[in-house]
């Protein structure tokens, strides 16, 4: 397979409107872990610092 940048068009020979088309796409993610990783990191210490501003904020209303 080579590498780049894909589009793929689907359409009626006859161009009349109403298209039925199976499609599949694939790809190879070769850095996944890495990346998931990363989100899930990232997700965690935004959790931890919406937490702590919730706290935060329900201490100074009081």
């Amino acid at each position: 397979m080579e590498q780049g940048d894909w589009t793929v068009v689907v359409m009626n020979a006859d161009d009349k409107a109403g298209v039925d088309a199976i499609l599949v796409l694939g790809a190879r993610l070769s850095n996944i872990v890495p990346v998931m990783w990363g989100v899930l990191a990232v997700g965690a210490i935004l959790m931890l610092g919406g937490g702590l501003l919730a706290f935060r904020g329900s201490e100074w209303s009081g």
